[in-house]
């Protein structure tokens, strides 16, 4: 145990101030990547998540500054080996409490309200517990504790910058839960009297021996999974059954499959998208969402000029990897900003992007994104869009909007279905050009959404049925 008047001591309180906002702030940018692994990345996850945790560490400060100074050095491991375990308890309380069983009894958003509440609210309190009880056995100055709160604010920044380009990305979720937990664990052990060493080491090695959710679904019906990845933002799966289709996953929806045989799109709306396009030989396309590479190639194949832009690399780079190279150019770009500074001319684009289940980034939904693809496209260019929605009922508001922005930019507009009650892939056209096909023109009775005011998140929400969740 170090001793309190030693200059080691105060170094060690400030390094525990740190890594608590190191790791408080790191858990806090991991936790919507584990949801996303089951209920994809919405807003509404990451608001519910830092809702939880704001609300621990309030109520982490106020405990904090109510604990006895006499009992603070031997309280302090009690707390460190006890959030450690809460974190490797983390991920099994994610990926096992929100069974299909429960999603379908309480509900979606109730279930990742739980979920979150469970999860992620007792570490919040015990991270924030520590910057009190530090400045009460550190000197009592002004400037001590402006010092304190000054080290855990920089720890909660490189924290959060560190979860999104290395944690996540290169560690993995719930490894990086248990390097938390460990490190935990040894700062514990400084604070623990020598002839109770023993006790903080058999908890450090059961941290360390703990198994962890890997987040693998092994087999989708007669699929078997190749390759699991952490992209940038969702989880990635390759499935395949070795002999017909090989399909990609992002969290915990299928965005693109492949007939093995033909190396064409297997799902009908993305043949669907293709064959809209007609003849696209020596034409320029733009295709906005490149998981798996399957309509780019696709369009290649007809003898189209094919641009891609895919936000993540690591999406990319598996496309490549299982499902082929395209021959046309793949930017790593969002697709919006891709259309806002480009100044190509593209005869089509197409618009296949999910961040999901059936919820788009809200950035390609609005009339500004619109407008920049109309600038992007030739006077008789059409943009073709997969858009999964509900044409009526009251369901329907995600529908409505959208269209009611496609017909506020193109003064041609269609839609391959304007009934229905239920989710369904939706195939959007907008022309400046009349066009010669049996959609259904658009409705334009409804708000038109832009950046300055979307609810197409609040939208998507509502049309989304409860039963998107499997594992």
């Amino acid at each position: 145990m170090v001793s309190m008047e030693s200059r080691f001591f105060k170094i060690l309180i400030y390094f525990l101030v740190f890594f608590c906002g190191f790791a408080n702030l790191a858990i806090e940018i991991i936790g919507p990547r584990l949801f996303a692994s089951l209920f994809g990345n919405t807003t509404e996850i990451w608001a519910i998540i830092i809702s939880v945790t704001l609300i621990g560490i309030s109520v982490g400060y106020a405990i904090g500054g109510r604990i006895n100074k006499g009992i603070i050095i031997k309280i302090i491991p009690v707390i460190l080996i006890f959030n450690a375990f809460w974190l490797i308890a983390l991920s099994w309380i994610i990926w096992e409490f929100p069974s299909s069983f429960i999603v379908s009894i309480m509900g979606v958003n109730n279930v990742i309200i739980v979920t979150a509440l469970l999860s992620f609210f007792i570490p919040s309190i015990l991270f924030s517990i520590i910057s009190p009880l530090a400045i009460s056995v550190l000197t009592i100055t002004q400037q001590r504790i402006g010092n304190v709160y000054a080290v855990g604010t920089i720890g909660s920044v490189v924290g959060a910058l560190s979860a999104a380009f290395w944690f996540i990305p290169w560690v993995g979720l719930s490894a990086s839960l248990q390097i938390f937990a460990i490190i935990l664990i040894v700062l514990a052990l400084f604070f623990i009297p020598i002839r109770m060493q023993f006790v903080g080491l058999i908890c450090l090695l059961l941290v360390i021996i703990s198994p962890v959710p890997t987040y693998q679904w092994t087999n989708r019906g007669s699929a078997y999974l190749l390759n699991q990845s952490e992209g940038y933002y969702q989880t990635i799966r390759v499935y395949s059954d070795n002999q017909t289709f090989i399909r990609l996953h992002l969290g915990p929806t299928y965005e693109t499959e492949m007939d093995l045989t033909t190396k064409e799109p297997h799902f009908g709306y993305a043949i669907q998208m293709v064959n809209l396009a007609g003849n696209v030989k020596d034409k320029k396309i733009l295709v906005i969402g490149g998981a798996g590479h399957t309509q780019s190639r696709s369009l290649e194949k007809r003898g189209a000029f094919v641009t891609e832009v895919e936000i993540d690399p690591i999406v990319a780079k598996i496309s490549d990897e299982y499902f082929g190279k395209i021959n046309g150019k793949v930017v790593i770009q969002d697709g919006r900003t891709f259309l806002e500074q480009t100044t190509e001319k593209f005869d089509f684009i197409l618009v296949d992007a999910y961040n999901g289940p059936a919820s788009i980034p809200s950035q390609l939904t609005t009339k500004e994104f619109f407008e920049a693809a109309n600038k992007s496209l030739n006077p008789s260019g059409i943009i073709i869009y997969n858009f999964i929605g509900v044409p009526s009922g009251p369901k329907s508001n995600s529908y409505k909007a959208f269209s009611a922005t496609i017909s506020s930019v193109f003064q041609y507009a269609y839609v391959s279905s304007d009934n229905g009650y239920s989710p369904m892939n939706l195939i959007f056209l907008g022309s400046e050009s009349p066009l010669d096909i049996n959609f259904a023109q658009l409705p334009k009775d409804d708000a038109v959404l832009t950046d300055d005011k979307n609810p197409i998140d609040i939208y998507f929400d509502e049309a989304r049925d409860s039963i998107y969740f499997h594992k």
